[in-house]
C-alpha cells in the first residue's frame, strides 16, 4: 500500500513536466522557423539586386557598343542623367575625358539603398580606315 502511495505522489509530481517539455521545444522550434524565414527574406532581396546589376550591366555595355560602333560621332553619345526604364529609378550617364569614356547606371529600388554601376573604356582617339 505504501509503494501504490508513493508512486501516486511521484506521478503527480510530474504531471506537468511533459507540458512544459511540449513548450520549451515549441519555443525553439519557431525559434528555428523565425530564423529560417529570416534567411529566405534576405536571399531573395539579394537575388534582386543582383538582377538589377545585370541589367546595369547591360545598359552600360550596350551604350559603349553603341559608341564604338559610331566612333566617329562619340562625342554626341555624351549625357547626364538619362531615363533607364528597365531600372528602377533608372539613370545613365555617359561621360568623356579625353579617350576615355565612363558609363555610369544608378538605380534605387524600393526601400533601399541607391546603387552605381561604372563602365570604362578607352576609345582611339581617330577610328583606325576601313579597308
Amino acid at each position: 500500500m505504501r509503494r501504490r502511495r508513493k508512486a501516486q505522489q511521484q506521478r503527480g509530481a510530474q504531471r506537468g513536466s511533459t507540458l512544459i517539455e511540449v513548450l520549451v521545444s515549441m519555443v525553439l522550434f519557431s525559434m528555428g522557423v523565425i530564423g529560417l524565414l529570416r534567411t529566405l527574406t534576405f536571399a531573395v532581396r539579394d537575388s534582386g539586386q543582383a538582377e538589377y546589376r545585370v541589367v546595369a550591366m547591360n545598359v552600360a555595355d550596350q551604350r559603349l557598343a553603341q559608341i564604338w560602333a559610331d566612333l566617329p560621332h562619340y562625342a554626341d553619345y555624351a549625357e547626364v542623367g538619362a531615363v533607364v526604364d528597365a531600372l528602377p529609378n533608372g539613370r545613365r550617364t555617359v561621360s568623356f575625358n579625353n579617350a576615355v569614356v565612363t558609363v555610369s547606371v544608378s538605380w534605387q529600388a524600393p526601400a533601399s539603398d541607391p546603387h552605381t554601376y561604372n563602365s570604362n573604356a578607352t576609345l582611339p582617339v581617330t577610328p583606325a580606315p576601313v579597308p
